[in-house]
């Protein structure tokens, strides 16, 4: 039987455990989203392709003195400022400086999953053979901080203290959780992506050529090339994460019902 007190300090720490995982959780989640949102900006967004590729403005004073103002907007726009050190970072640089900051926050999230896992899947085990009322303490301890991870099949709200309603579980807010947990990834994919149409296939405002294929030079080459290697290389590795990332929330939810299970 497993000393209470040890089962007290261990079940203090996979609460720790669990806080940091929602804080790598959000940060992840935070960085993806705003790495989206800004690669959308800055090519496919209404503005550029309605004001960026105008041979002219309008003829009505007040309606182009808008016009250039939401143009302006939206160049200022194509920058992402971090106030914490201070800087504003081009859109331009999002397949490297992006996929570095996803590939961080993602290996946070990383070390994060894998500790909550291992510290409830260890304390569990431990405790298996202990009397009934020792398993619902621990089982209770952990479930009752669990955010995200699913330990019943019943997503219907519990409305009176009479008998349960009839279980019902919506597959689509549970799956919608486990496709966040790519999200980073999805992201990666997507600078990815842009980068390679905007090079070869879009239009630029930006460019004195219509597209890069017209009058390049050897820099350009060069660093797009470099560019697009190193965004497959950190996207293999985003991928690899996120993987694994699910597989700890798989795991853990796994190991918590079949505990479970052995209470009823």
């Amino acid at each position: 039987m497993a000393d209470q007190s040890v089962v007290r300090i261990r079940s203090t720490a996979i609460s720790e455990a669990q806080r940091r995982t929602r804080v790598a959780f959000a940060a992840t989640q935070i960085t993806s989203l705003i790495l989206l949102i800004a690669v959308w900006n800055g090519y496919l967004s209404w503005t550029r392709f309605a004001f960026a590729f105008r041979p002219e403005f309008s003829k009505n004073e007040v309606t182009e003195h808008l016009q250039r103002e939401q143009l302006a907007e939206w160049v200022e726009s194509r920058s992402v400022s971090i106030p914490v050190l201070g800087i504003r970072v081009g859109i331009s640089d999002a397949s490297i400086l992006g996929s570095l900051t996803l590939f961080i926050t993602s290996l946070w999230l990383y070390f994060a999953l894998r500790r909550e896992n291992h510290e409830i899947g260890t304390l569990l085990r431990d405790t298996r053979e202990d009397d009934v009322t020792m398993r619902r303490k621990v089982f209770y301890a952990i479930a009752s901080r669990l955010l995200f991870t699913s330990v019943s099949a019943n997503d219907s709200p519990i409305s009176s203290l009479g008998a349960a309603s009839q279980s019902k579980t919506f597959v689509v807010f549970r799956f919608s959780f486990k496709a966040l947990l790519w999200l980073p990834f999805a992201s990666v994919l997507f600078v990815l992506l842009m980068d390679v149409l905007s090079s070869f296939v879009m239009e630029s405002p930006f460019r004195r050529a219509t597209l890069p294929g017209d009058n390049p030079d050897a820099f350009q080459y060069v660093h797009l090339a470099v560019t697009i290697v190193f965004s497959v290389v950190f996207a293999t590795l985003q991928g690899i994460i996120c993987y694994h990332n699910v597989s700890y929330e798989n795991g853990t939810a796994q190991v918590l019902q079949d505990y479970k299970r052995a209470l009823d």
